[in-house]
């Protein structure tokens, strides 16, 4: 049980706590948010080509807020191995967070010290 001692391990087990975190509560806000909308949509008495371009721009808007989130999280993973010294340049760390958000494995080891 030595692993749980090691500060490194503590903080990849924090960061994926975080970035769970961040995930339940935009998936929330979505979901609440569509609820909204549903809920709007049902009341008024809008034509049916209007509901299907209401409802692809809320797709798009969401894919998009789910891009930012993603891109901030990524921000966040970056700044943490800048900060721990595993990577030196900032373009790197990037490069690594969104590595780690597209494939969520390893870094590739030869990129760290």
């Amino acid at each position: 049980m030595e692993i749980l001692g090691n500060p490194s391990w503590l903080w990849g087990l924090s960061l994926i706590v975080l970035t769970m975190t961040i995930h339940a509560a935009a998936v929330l806000i979505v979901a609440l948010g569509t609820t909204r909308i549903r809920v709007q949509w049902e009341t008024r008495s809008l034509h049916e080509w209007n509901l299907i371009a209401i409802q692809i721009c809320a797709t798009g808007l969401i894919g998009l807020l789910l891009a930012v989130l993603h891109f901030i999280e990524c921000g966040i993973w970056a700044a943490v191995y800048l900060w721990v010294g595993a990577l030196d340049s900032p373009t790197d760390a990037l490069r690594a967070g969104l590595r780690r958000q597209k494939s969520r494995s390893k870094l590739d080891a030869a990129k760290l010290r």
